[in-house]
């Protein structure tokens, strides 16, 4: 076999292998994360990250308004399978009015990217139900948590919302949650048990290059390797 013909057969080699890497990099599962809002000391929902009031894990937690980060403990918020995730939640203490809440900070997420988010919450002690407005930062979109006092969840399908948030230059979104335009109950209205946020992550065109470039090297090299023992 003439060497040009082996070059060209590895060659090929490398263009099949890069086909691979691209369909792998296009088919790639969402970069995601589910996080379950405790009350500091208690139990993580088995899988999930844990997040409270001492902003650990990349979430901080700051009060908007003339209201306190405060926490509970419910052990008849329900939740099936999920009962560690429902049982207790971070709320802003005292939101009342619509310019009172919770902006809830990650950070180290892709820059300048959309994200997927999924909010839960509910209190079985909060009588008549609470009622929150949450916008995710930079353009993100917005919806209405509302929930009653009762029946108690019995899985992620129930009181819950998705939004979408969009990631700062630093890698960094914002959820905020105010008390609700169309019809607060009560004196706390912006409550989280969890939160889920997805996007698919996409490879930069220099880490692509840099396939590229590997691929060719190792081409390259058994090419060469292959002269030398036929040599």
């Amino acid at each position: 076999m003439t060497p040009s013909l082996s070059l060209s057969r590895a060659l090929r080699g490398c263009g099949s292998l890069l086909a691979i890497v691209v369909l792998l990099a296009s088919a790639a599962p969402a970069l995601a994360a589910l996080i379950d809002v405790n009350e500091s000391g208690s139990s993580t929902q088995s899988g999930w990250t844990a997040a409270d009031a001492s902003n650990i894990n990349n979430v901080t937690f700051a009060a908007v308004g003339s209201v306190t980060v405060d926490d509970r403990v419910r052990t008849t918020n329900g939740g099936g399978a999920e009962a560690d995730m429902w049982e207790d939640f971070i709320f802003a203490n005292g939101s009342n009015l619509t310019s009172e809440g919770l902006d809830i900070s990650v950070s180290g997420l892709l820059a300048n990217t959309t994200y997927d988010v999924t909010i839960w919450a509910f209190d079985d002690g909060s009588n008549g139900g609470r009622s929150a407005d949450w916008t995710g930062s930079n353009g993100g979109t917005s919806a209405t948590l509302t929930f009653p006092d009762g029946p108690a969840p019995v899985d992620l399908n129930d009181y819950r919302i998705d939004i979408t948030a969009i990631t700062d230059g630093a890698g960094v979104f914002t959820l905020e949650g105010r008390t609700s335009a169309s019809g607060p109950v009560g004196t706390h209205n912006v409550f989280i048990n969890g939160f889920e946020y997805s996007t698919v992550a996409v490879p930069e065109p220099t880490s692509a290059l840099l396939v590229v470039i590997s691929l060719f090297g190792f081409g390259l090299a058994a090419w060469r390797r292959k002269g030398r023992i036929g040599s």
